[in-house]
């Protein structure tokens, strides 16, 4: 915790039991106070748990009272009397409530905190501070503020004065084991001297008599204190300008729990050693730390009275233990021991702060600098930083430099407002070569791989890539709000870019991006961002008040959102599989984490798995038989050392004398709700027939905020609230529609999901048929960017085995402020699409449409199979749209069906990107179909590998699809050639078409009840 302003702590119910502790924002201990990390909402003052439900609480902020049922996870503002400051609760009678106001007196609910009324009798006008009940005495109640401590005793009717303070008392706390024992903190009036030492003092009869117990106290400003609630000799007080100190013995004794460390320190730049692997230096202010174990643990090298305000760190590429670092009162620091020392060598440069240093890797000894302030903009020193000399680059502020590592001669500076200037000659001339780039450049990179690769990215924070050494330059795409540049060492095609809103990595130049990693704080001004030049794998990330981040770029981690085991509704009992596959050519292992509901995932339990080359696994009924958990609801983290690991699952259960069941994917990073992009699930009901579940996962380590927006199909926001997810913590919320407290019915809704306090969640929505519980999941999708064509690769109304017929319903939705038109195109299976029907729509602004049984009620066809192409125009890229489709069937009283989210440009298979479909099933009871939908106006050719669950290929075909045609491969195993059964099996989708791209994907099918579950390529 570092946050000093601490007023009161907590403790909740559960495993682990939470440690609330509060002040300008709240916190939360899930390790009896060990660790803290933010969570739930802002700026409480005050907190209550209703003993009754371990998952209600109240909360006091100052100005109004909210509500939570969910232990956090959502509040719900409450109307309360006057400025709510304090709560206590009735111990016999919990709809009891009381609230002390910053107005003074006090209002009492008999509701839970629906209505209140004022009770101010025998009570000055003051600011109540505490208020508490006495567990032991039902109906004795105390407050405290500045004109001392009163007590009721008929549930605060009624106020009478047991100790006159000449302190102004702050905190109040009782012990439910023991009668009339009252420990109170306080501290000086404002117009009294501040400096002032807290004073605690302690009643074991009810208040009628005090002692003082502050001995060891050194702070002045008393913010909070509490009782364990296990031993009542046992507390805690905290001040905001000393820390916290904790007492044994009833308050006889203080000691100072230790709160310091580099865990958050404020990192402005980092380097690592190529000679000395594990080895990292970073710069934080006024200090200059080392790391020998990959940041693991840090020592500082400098004190203040040394070295201020650094700015930046860089280490020679052959010797460890020379070092180099900018300062904004001194441009120019070295270090010859690794930074225990420093020297300052700043002859010939200029007053104030240089922005860039650049070392020869071939002669370390020369050294360029760049200036952000002053007539010449780079500098240069041929005797490792002793002195400088300017070179013929002036009038141009440089914020970056980087050499060619073949031709060290050849230089590179990113100068603001004129775009690239190159030396060919180590600084003595100087051109522009800013041909197809914006002016306002900000950081220049060289490909370590391919010295005439050069990338730049602009302050615009687009990406521009020079194939012929910034001869010419192409721009290639805008990952993010970046403005850290690293590049790939052995890969000129890989780079990574990193900002406030993370890290985003690109393997084809800059053109497409995807997040890199998960679990990286957002929000957070990023300073650094380096590869480890030692070990490759590894990127580092700084961050401002937040310290130094590592990732392993060969490592993965999936999370599945939802995994079940428990009993349903007509008698329905729900298991989860996992399925595994690795897609690499080595062996490897994974683990698989269960996050359980409504609790952090940190001690969740966890098991490994080997898993050899090219091969799969299904973890049947994962929950219950590799997790041993008898019942409930949890996500699944799977993490491996390789990237090749490719994760889904499906949720099951007996029914109708087979089986209904619901494919969940396991989210991609490019799949996750990050900073500032919120993302909508479309198909939200409520209503007779259907039910929706909302489940969402905090994939990070810190406690994270999510907000939740609950719109009608009409576009009209309907209710809301804030989510708060321990680290790896997981919350379901059933039927969300009545959990946000809307009665009525919702036929077509939307969920808005978001997160602004830094963070990464998964999320997923499981729609509901009540009748014969069968599940459809409901995806999120990222509705916004230039993408300006989907492909929604099946829809259908065509008959089935036994009877049944299936039918497709699409929903579309349009982000927008002013009325939009889009064309839906149908494209029937095996034909030319290009000639395909189409039907243009008006969509009125944010609103969602839904076109039930597209293919009769926008077409007009009777019977037909095909797939949609979803296209719209804009001139800008305010406009953006999302889609997805079901096909139901109606069977067994109900209805039966899958959901298929749209396929925007980036998630469709082109050449050189192989993906993969698990759990492909050919037997007695299920059976595979695979959809392929040719997303260009061209012919193309998709080639189909089946691989077996021991990773060998044992067929393969290639599939021929029209300009815009689409096909389904009924029994996908049978057409490759398979006669044998098959369990376990994978698809291998691939082209090898130039400029060719299709959508794909399969419905496993359930041969008894002819439920489908929807099995995504990945």
């Amino acid at each position: 915790m570092t946050d000093g302003s601490i007023s009161g702590f907590a403790f909740g119910f559960g495993s682990p039991r939470p440690v609330y502790a509060f002040g300008q924002s709240l916190h939360r201990s899930l390790d009896g106070g060990l660790r803290w990390s933010p969570g739930g909402i802002g700026a409480p003052v005050a907190l209550d748990v209703d003993p009754r439900d371990p998952v209600s609480l109240l909360v006091a902020t100052g100005s109004a009272l909210y509500q939570t049922q969910y232990s956090g996870a959502i509040w719900f503002a409450r109307v309360a009397a006057g400025r709510a400051t304090a709560l206590a609760r009735h111990p016999s009678n919990p709809d009891l409530v009381l609230a002390g106001s910053a107005d003074g007196g006090v209002a009492r609910s008999t509701d839970a905190g629906e209505t209140w009324k004022p009770v101010e009798a025998g009570l000055p006008v003051m600011t109540i501070r505490s208020l508490v009940a006495d567990a032991a005495a039902p109906g004795t109640f105390f407050l405290g503020g500045a004109a001392g401590i009163f007590r009721s005793t008929d549930s605060g009717a009624t106020w009478t004065s047991v100790l006159p303070a000449d302190l102004e008392v702050m905190v109040l706390a009782t012990h439910a084991a023991r009668p009339g024992l009252i420990y109170a903190g306080m501290r000086a009036h404002p117009n009294v001297d501040a400096r002032l030492p807290g004073r605690i003092v302690r009643s074991t009869d009810s208040g009628e008599t005090w002692s003082t117990v502050s001995a060891g106290l050194t702070g002045s400003e008393l913010r909070g204190i509490t009782v364990s609630p296990r031993d009542p000799a046992r507390l805690w007080v905290a001040f905001a300008d000393a820390g916290i100190f904790s007492s044994r013995d009833s308050g006889e004794t203080w000691a100072r729990v230790p709160l310091t460390g580099f865990d958050n320190v404020g990192l402005s730049g980092l380097a690592l050693s190529p000679a000395a692997p594990g080895r990292v230096i970073a710069s934080s202010g006024q200090r200059i730390l080392r790391s020998f174990d990959e940041g693991r643990s840090w020592e500082p090298t400098v004190g203040a009275s040394k070295v201020v305000d650094l700015t930046g760190v860089v280490a020679d590429p052959r010797d460890a233990t020379r070092l180099y670092a900018t300062a904004w009162n001194d441009p120019f620091l070295k270090s010859t021991d690794g930074g225990l020392s420093w020297s300052s060598s700043s002859r010939g440069l200029p007053r104030g702060m240089l922005s860039a240093i650049a070392i020869d890797p071939t002669a370390p000894s020369t050294i360029y600098a760049g200036t952000s302030t002053g007539p010449v903009a780079v500098f240069k020193s041929t005797n490792g930083g002793k002195s400088w000399l300017p070179t013929s680059l002036e009038g141009k502020r440089s914020p970056d430099l980087a050499i060619d590592p073949v031709t060290p001669s050849i230089l590179y500076a990113a100068a603001h407002g004129h775009g690239v200037i190159r030396s060919t000659d180590a600084g003595a001339s100087w051109g522009n070569q800013s041909w197809g780039l914006d002016t306002y450049s900000g950081t220049v990179r060289v490909s370590p791989s391919n010295p005439s690769t050069v990338y730049v990215l602009s302050g615009y924070s687009r990406i521009y890539r020079s194939t012929d050494s910034a001869g010419f330059w192409e721009m290639k795409g805008r990952p993010s709000d970046g403005n850290r540049l690293a590049l790939d060492p052995d890969d000129d095609s890989t780079l990574y870019v990193g900002g406030e809103n993370g890290v985003f990595e690109s393997t084809d130049g800059g053109s497409s991006w995807q997040v890199a990693g998960i679990g990286l704080p957002l929000g957070v001004e990023m300073t650094d961002l380096v590869v480890d030049p030692t070990h490759r794998s590894i990127l580092y990330a700084a961050l401002a008040g937040r310290g130094l981040w590592r990732w392993d770029r060969s490592a993965s981690r999936a999370f599945v959102p939802v995994a079940t085991r428990g009993p349903g509704p007509g008698g329905a009992f729900f298991t989860t599989d996992l399925t595994v596959a690795n897609t690499g050519s080595t062996d490897t292992w994974f683990d698989v984490k269960a996050l359980a509901a409504d609790a952090g995932g940190l001690p969740g339990p966890e098991r490994r798995f080997p898993l050899a080359a090219g091969a799969s696994t299904t973890l049947v009924d994962v929950l219950g038989r590799s997790l041993e958990l008898t019942e409930g609801v949890a996500a699944l983290r799977v993490t491996s050392p390789t990237r090749a690991l490719r994760v889904s699952s499906q949720t099951i259960t007996s029914a109708f004398g087979g089986t209904l069941g619901q494919g969940v994917p396991a989210a991609r990073p490019e799949d996750l709700i990050v900073y500032g992009k919120p993302r909508s699930i479309l198909g939200i009901r409520e209503d007779a027939q259907f039910r929706t579940n909302l489940a969402l996962v905090n994939v990070g380590v810190n406690w994270l905020e999510a907000f939740v927006t609950l719109f009608d199909g009409k576009g009209f926001p309907r209710s809301g609230g804030q989510v708060s997810l321990p680290p790896l913590g997981m919350t379901q919320l059933d039927r969300v529609v009545r959990a946000f407290g809307v009665p009525d019915d919702i036929p077509n809704g939307r969920v808005v999901i978001a997160t602004y306090s830094g963070g990464t969640l998964a999320a997923v929505a499981t729609s509901i048929d009540n009748v014969t519980n069968d599940r459809r999941t409901l995806l999120p999708l990222l509705v916004g960017g230039t993408n300006r064509q989907w492909i929604l690769p099946a829809v259908a109304r065509v008959a089935g085995p036994d009877g049944v017929l299936y039918g497709t319903s699409v929903t579309v939705y349009g982000h927008d402020y002013d009325d939009r038109q889009y064309t839906l195109k149908y494209l029937p299976t095996e034909t030319d699409g290009r000639a395909g029907p189409e039907a243009t729509f008006q969509l009125a602004p944010r609103k969602s449409a839904v076109y039930e049984d597209v293919v009769r009620s926008v077409f007009g066809f009777e019977s037909g199979f095909g797939a949609l192409r979803l296209s719209w125009h804009a001139n800008d890229d305010s406009f953006a749209m999302g889609a997805f489709l079901q096909t139901t069937t109606y069977r067994f009283g109900g209805t039966l069906g899958q959901s298929v989210p749209a396929f925007s440009p980036t998630d469709l298979i082109r050449p050189g990107r192989k993906q993969s479909i698990l759990a492909i099933r050919e037997d007695a009871a299920a059976r595979t179909n695979l959809i392929l939908a040719n997303a260009v106006e061209i012919p193309v050719e998709v080639d189909v590998d089946l691989v077996s669950e021991d990773g060998q290929t044992i067929a393969s075909g290639t599939y021929r699809l029209p300009p815009l045609g689409m096909r389904q491969i009924s029994r996908v195993v049978r057409d490759l050639g398979i006669g044998d059964d098959l369990t376990g099996g994978r698809l291998i989708l691939s082209i090898a078409t130039p400029d060719g791209a299709f959508a794909a994907y399969a419905s496993l099918i359930d041969n008894v009840t002819h439920d489908p579950r929807t099995l995504l390529p990945r």
